[in-house]
């Protein structure tokens, strides 16, 4: 899983840039789970001559340890495509460098932009206070939730410091829900929906607590004033991938199920919540929030 979401994104334009500037592609690897470099060098040059064939790409990937160093480099240039987590470009990245790139779903855009809280039936009543005092699965990508959950923490007079359980996915954090090895997992509507198809004892056992307009996984934008080709071919030849053969292949192989323009209204959520997590915890280290909220 760890290669398969940096993959997918990588996927969507590996196959398009066959002219202009070189395609400088950086991530982090805490928020991008990618491979080593040596492992994904060789992932790498397998899988741009399966999606590309004859044609020579000139790429480049580079990997950040350091978000805010990730960011500078995008800031000179040096890279012109990111590939990130919401949470990461908004606390690290000037947005009015960004121009719109493309993020893959599962299932349709609203149900993979609604992250849902989850607990066991017979927990559906408590009051989020008692919850968010036991464990928590949630899937490694979801940074956007975590600072979500400690907002919910801190608003209810807890400590932020919560017990996370993280999880190679998604999928893997309902079933810890559903044999009781926690108290609460986070994932999207999406991938709610596909788990109960396959396993209708979901609905028996499994609550929707909360949701939120809230993003679990990698976004792609690309930089201002990078070549217009490459950009318009990015965009173009990326959202054509499901209308052929190879293409659906592709979609199938990552658990993709369409692909669509990422937008920089899909970082508002994120922001907002950053804010609103700020906010909140500058009033508690001032001792004025509950005063502040009435």
């Amino acid at each position: 899983m760890k290669t398969r979401r940096f993959l997918l994104s990588l996927a969507l334009v590996l196959s398009t840039a066959m002219y202009g500037e070189s395609l400088r592609i950086g991530f982090y690897d805490s928020t991008s789970y990618a491979m080593h470099s040596a492992d994904f060098k060789i992932g790498m040059e397998v899988w741009i001559k399966a999606m590309t064939g004859k044609y020579d790409i000139a790429t480049e990937v580079h990997y950040y340890s350091d978000p805010v160093e990730m960011a500078k480099d995008f800031e000179k240039n040096v890279i012109n495509m990111v590939v990130a987590t919401p949470l990461t470009f908004v606390r690290y990245f000037d947005p009015k460098l960004l121009l719109p790139g493309v993020v893959g779903y599962s299932s349709t855009k609203e149900k993979s932009e609604k992250m849902l809280l989850l607990v066991r039936k017979e927990r559906v009543k408590e009051p989020i206070e008692k919850l968010l005092k036991g464990s928590i699965a949630i899937p490694e990508m979801a940074d956007n939730a975590r600072f979500y959950l400690r907002k919910l923490a801190l608003s209810g007079g807890l400590d932020e410091h919560l017990r996370f359980i993280h999880t190679k996915g998604q999928s893997r954090a309902i079933f810890k829900l559903f044999f009781k090895q926690v108290d609460m997992a986070v994932v999207s509507q999406a991938t709610y929906e596909t788990a109960y198809e396959l396993n209708p004892q979901i609905l028996e056992k499994i609550a929707i607590y909360k949701t939120a307009d809230l993003y679990i996984g990698n976004l792609v934008f690309l930089r201002k004033g990078i070549d217009p080709y490459l950009r318009r071919t990015v965009l173009e030849k990326s959202s054509t991938l499901v209308d052929t053969p190879k293409g659906r292949q592709v979609l199938i192989m990552f658990g993709v199920d369409t692909i669509d323009r990422c937008l920089l209204s899909d970082l508002e959520p994120t922001r907002k919540l950053f804010r609103e997590y700020r906010w909140i915890k500058q009033k508690k280290s001032q001792g004025s929030f509950h005063e502040s909220a009435k």
